[in-house]
């Protein structure tokens, strides 16, 4: 079977995904980087041999990561889960230019499959060599980012959708009350959708007191 040309392809410099925070500077590496509907492969820089990849299924997010965390400039990160972990692969684009359209090729993928599984929040700097984020200096690897994350327009408006549709059915399930009704002899009821009466008074005559206090309705602070 013929292989699907990649959506983008390319030399950049990747960071070993599992490489000790105490080996920060001798980690890169140049790979050949094809992007693919469902997966991102890297391969030996002559692009021949492929070296591993990470499903686009398994992504939840794309940020760009601080200049002076690496010490170098456009740098970027795909943040995915493996085996109930959260990774972070590393890599740097020649110039802002490669790195923007590398960014937004690989966050239209994650939109397309992922969808709002992304990351809301993620880490600008890396877990230094003294068990600190770098960008916030919190010491927990695993912990929540201290920034929020970008969100494609695409994604922004599959979010949207599925809020409005949500709320929809909120309401939808929300028990309705019967209007107002008056009856030939005066009498007026006011009943739920279950049938129950609320209450009864006769033309003319005030509606009973309020079954709460004061205190019990009152705006709470």
């Amino acid at each position: 079977m013929t292989e699907k040309p990649p959506i983008r392809h390319g030399e950049l410099t990747k960071r070993a995904i599992k490489r000790s925070a105490t080996t920060i500077r001798a980690a890169f590496q140049k790979r050949y980087f094809k992007l693919f509907e469902d997966e991102l492969v890297y391969c030996s820089s002559d692009g021949k041999t492929r070296k591993g990849s990470v499903l686009v299924a398994t992504m939840r997010g794309c940020e760009k990561v601080d200049e002076d965390a690496f010490e170098k400039s456009g740098m970027f990160q795909v943040m995915f889960q493996e085996k109930g972990k959260v990774r972070i692969l590393y890599l740097k684009a020649k110039n802002e230019n490669c790195r923007r359209q590398w960014m937004e090729s690989i966050r239209k993928q994650i939109d397309l499959i992922v969808g709002h599984n992304q990351f809301e929040y993620y880490h600008r700097g890396i877990y230094h060599r003294n068990r600190l984020w770098t960008c916030c200096k919190q010491p927990d690897k695993y912990s929540d980012g201290c920034c929020a994350a970008s969100v494609t327009s695409e994604s922004r408006e599959r979010r949207i959708s599925r809020d409005v549709t949500t709320l929809t059915r909120d309401l939808a399930s929300l028990p309705r009350r019967s209007s107002s009704t008056s009856n030939s002899s005066g009498t007026r009821n006011n009943s739920d959708t279950s049938g129950e009466t609320l209450y009864r008074f006769k033309k003319g005559e005030s509606p009973p007191e309020h079954p709460f206090s004061e205190d019990e309705i009152s705006d709470e602070d």
